[in-house]
């Protein structure tokens, strides 16, 4: 037995000999303008959805060691990708004299709505230290226009669910991105908070926008009625559980691939106004509450004057039976759009 640790360790002493210096291959050495350090920061891509009101243009920094301070700097940029030649940046970063960092101005005022554009911009590599710098900035940007459909009901049976006296709803503003059958809301958990007593304290971290999509394909469900199926994106719902654990909303599938028949469970029906998501709520790593339904009705005629969003709806409280009585319960007001311009997807 004691052989063979000797012969291992011989073994081993040879492995270590046969490593000489001579196997060593030395990395590029920073000298001259790369010992300034020149780096654009640590969050080097960017990627954003911009409104056509908003202006089209992005500030970014660039930054050197302090040691490198002491005087000023002109820092040449090479443009390395520009889709569409919309974006226009300058060809060089001034560093003031006693100053750490540089800001340059990049515009895309030739950007056209609802076409993706990618562009890259790169330090020139003489001023680029290879081991401590980011050399290089991305925009991911597309111009989308979001329009509002006014203030829907919102009615969320797994978190105002959680309230002994039934779900309750509050006004959510709805958006519809322009040409297209995407929505989304905002700031959809606004009202959730105003009886945080019901259930746990409130909510923390809960998504600003959720988004879901209307398609064009449909059916029709066991009580004779059409509706067409809807997606979603998964949302934080900022229900922390035992105050610890993140609650999320996810697509069924998306969690777990048997679960995909249950997709279809998320439905717009037309003829009453109104779309159900039907998230399973979970939480990942630990275990599941099932799927809830989270129902929105569109914006009526007949709305009450004065409504903004996270008042509550005034006798909008449902019951435990609302996935089979939602129908029975809300046809009793005006389901039509005020403007059929907005609302061309209304009667599909």
């Amino acid at each position: 037995m004691n052989k063979l640790f000797i012969l291992a360790g011989i073994a081993a002493i040879g492995v270590l000999a046969s490593c000489s210096d001579d196997d060593y291959v030395k990395g590029p050495v920073a000298s001259g303008n790369q010992l300034q350090n020149i780096t654009f920061g640590e969050d080097n891509i960017f990627e954003a959805e911009i409104d056509p009101a908003d202006p089209k243009e992005k500030t970014i920094t660039l930054y050197r060691d302090s040691a490198s301070m002491k005087e000023a700097a002109v820092v040449p940029l090479k443009v390395i990708r520009n889709d569409g030649e919309v974006f226009t940046a300058p060809e060089t970063a001034e560093f003031k004299a006693g100053s750490a960092e540089a800001n340059i101005t990049i515009k895309f005022d030739k950007a056209e709505i609802g076409v993706p554009y990618t562009f890259e911009i790169k330090l020139d590599d003489t001023y680029s230290n290879p081991y401590k710098s980011n050399p290089t900035y991305a925009m991911n940007i597309q111009i989308v226009k979001w329009n509002s459909l006014g203030l829907c009901e919102f009615y969320d049976t797994f978190i105002s669910g959680k309230s002994d006296g039934g779900t309750w709803g509050y006004y959510v503003e709805l958006q519809q991105r322009d040409e297209t059958m995407q929505f989304r809301l905002i700031d959809p958990f606004v009202g959730a908070n105003a009886n945080p007593e019901d259930w746990d304290g409130g909510l923390d971290g809960q998504a600003e926008r959720i988004f879901f999509s209307i398609m064009k394909t449909g059916d029709v469900d066991d009580e004779g009625d059409k509706f067409n199926y809807a997606t979603f994106d998964t949302w934080e719902t900022g229900y922390w559980y035992q105050g610890a654990y993140m609650v999320y909303a996810f697509l069924p599938s998306e969690l777990n691939a048997s679960l995909v028949e249950d997709d279809g469970l998320s439905r717009y029906y037309p003829d009453y106004g109104y779309i159900v998501l039907t998230p399973y709520f979970y939480i990942p790593g630990l275990g599941g509450f099932g799927e809830y339904g989270v129902y929105i009705f569109l914006p009526t005629e007949d709305q009450p004057a004065g409504v903004k969003a996270g008042d509550i709806v005034e006798n909008g409280t449902f019951g435990a039976n609302i996935r089979n009585n939602v129908r029975k319960e809300t046809p009793s007001k005006s389901l039509r759009p005020s403007s059929v311009k907005n609302y061309k997807w209304w009667r599909r």
